[in-house]
């Protein structure tokens, strides 16, 4: 009788400090929500949903989520807390590096000074004519905009010549006088090189070669050089 007795009470007392305290401190635990790939303030609001406290919040790089996304969170998701317990966030301020901005159509001075701006330097400078760019304004850069890349990185431009001068035949100035060639030349927009060479039998002043030759392509301020006679000794004096 004493013994059942006794195993009695001890049962209830087994009960009262052993399970019954296991058991409601299982109840204060809480499953930590996957919160990954979400939005800061959704991502605490689902945190406080449970019971559970934001701490501190914490910002790094990532080329996975963007700016203001949560990369991860400690304790680590589905683990079992108790209610009220601290969880502390990290979040992606983007991908790492600076991006590169948008020139295009911006003259080259300008776009100098917004790049040295956004923490980046100039790198090689190329030139190239373009229908729809107006002439000394940025055609495009290299990386292209947009583009992340290192703080202080070179930027390469290509910056418009403006349009191309329309192409028209060289006519054939041979044997006429190089006063009349040069004003020919000159109205045209074309610059003249003049190579004086002794002639015999021929006037002194007249164009006796051209380069390029007739018939050749020829821009607005592109070169042509002529040969032009001088008198030979004893002749034209």
């Amino acid at each position: 009788m004493i013994l059942a007795v006794t195993g009695f009470l001890m049962g209830i007392l087994l009960f009262n400090f052993v399970v019954i305290p296991g058991f409601l401190g299982h109840g204060d635990e809480v499953q930590v929500p996957d919160v990954v790939g979400r939005a800061l303030a959704t991502a605490k609001d689902t945190l406080e949903d449970e019971g559970l406290r934001v701490g501190a919040v914490t910002e790094q790089w990532s080329g996975v989520y963007p700016d203001g996304y949560v990369i991860a969170l400690t304790p680590a998701a589905v683990a079992r807390v108790k209610r009220g317990r601290e969880v502390r966030l990290t979040v992606s301020v983007g991908e790492e590096g600076q991006e590169v901005p948008n020139l295009t159509g911006v003259s080259y001075r300008d776009a100098q000074v917004t790049l040295a701006r956004a923490g980046l330097r100039v790198g090689r400078l190329v030139h190239a004519y373009s229908e729809t760019v107006p002439k000394d304004a940025v055609v495009a850069t290299d990386p292209e905009r947009n583009s992340r890349v290192e703080p202080g990185a070179r930027i390469d431009f290509l910056v418009s010549l403006g349009t191309r001068s329309p192409l028209f035949l060289l006519p054939d100035v041979r044997s006429r006088p190089v006063n009349e060639v040069r004003a020919f030349f000159t109205r045209a927009g074309i610059r003249l090189v003049e190579r004086p060479r002794e002639a015999f039998g021929v006037p002194p002043g007249q164009v006796l070669e051209q380069t390029p030759p007739p018939g050749s392509r020829i821009r607005t301020g592109e070169l042509v050089e002529v040969a032009v006679s001088t008198a030979g000794r004893g002749e034209w004096r």
